[in-house]
């Protein structure tokens, strides 16, 4: 377990990761709205390339912390940047999966 421990990721990862289990807010329901890429850029508390920012994407997603979706938003095909739950307990976010008929949550491991 060491190889995903919070003491693994850089510095930029941890931050990103923080940006990411926040999203956007949640909706109504309580379901996390994720960031597009754009939007991650916006956030951070470093200025840093679109294209670096995706090579720390694909480092996050190799790791499997993190997921991508696409959506249309903005008027254009955008990837949604969207925690997995290996990365909300990593950065001690707590969700109540009680809901999920799989608590497992295999997808995402």
């Amino acid at each position: 377990m060491a190889a995903n421990d919070s003491r693994n990721l850089t510095n930029k990862q941890y931050r990103i990761l923080a940006v990411l289990c926040d999203g956007n807010g949640k909706d109504e329901s309580g379901v996390l709205i994720p960031c597009d890429i754009d939007e991650l850029l916006e956030r951070l508390t470093y200025e840093t390339t679109k294209q670096s920012m995706q090579f720390s994407v694909r480092a996050l997603e190799a790791r499997k912390l993190i997921v991508r979706e696409y959506e249309r938003r903005r008027g254009a095909r955008r990837v949604l940047l969207i925690p997995t739950l290996k990365a909300k307990q990593l950065m001690g976010y707590t969700a109540n999966t009680s809901f999920v008929e799989d608590p497992d949550l295999s997808l995402f491991d």
